[in-house]
């Protein structure tokens, strides 16, 4: 759990060097939907809203999966997918850092050439259909 300890570390500090650090933590640098933390830092998780693991496992190649619930900076419940990697004697998010934007991914394929989305915009806005649609395709990689 040692990369999840560390991306919560820097989400909760809600800052834009905290958000940077985050990303810079990433495999893919923010590459994806997670670079719009940048401009809401205030959207991850507050530091006693620690994410809680509902369920691990391999994903392939040496990585795995944690799926992690919670509440973001707005106060939306979050559920999301998070594969992880070990980069030397660090273990590292391989994309989309983020994790309380809610990752869902669009098949039991998380590593490689893969698809997914997130149920939220870092800013409040949502979409509660898509939403709910990709919150319940996360939980489902537990089952």
């Amino acid at each position: 759990m040692a990369g999840l300890e560390a991306m919560v570390r820097l989400a909760s500090q809600q800052t834009e060097q905290g958000m940077d650090a985050l990303c810079d933590l990433s495999l893919d640098g923010c590459g994806g939907l997670s670079g719009a933390i940048r401009a809401h830092p205030e959207s991850a998780p507050a530091p006693a809203d620690h994410p809680v693991v509902v369920c691990s496992h391999a994903a392939s190649d040496g990585r795995w999966m944690l799926v992690v619930e919670g509440a973001d900076g707005n106060g939306r419940a979050y559920v999301s997918q998070v594969v992880l990697a070990r980069d030397g004697d660090r273990v590292v998010p391989v994309r989309e850092p983020a994790y309380w934007l809610g990752i869902g991914y669009s098949s039991r394929k998380v590593v490689g050439s893969t698809s997914w989305s997130t149920a939220y915009h870092p800013s409040a806005s949502v979409n509660r259909e898509h939403t709910e649609r990709v919150l319940a395709r996360a939980r489902a990689a537990c089952f």
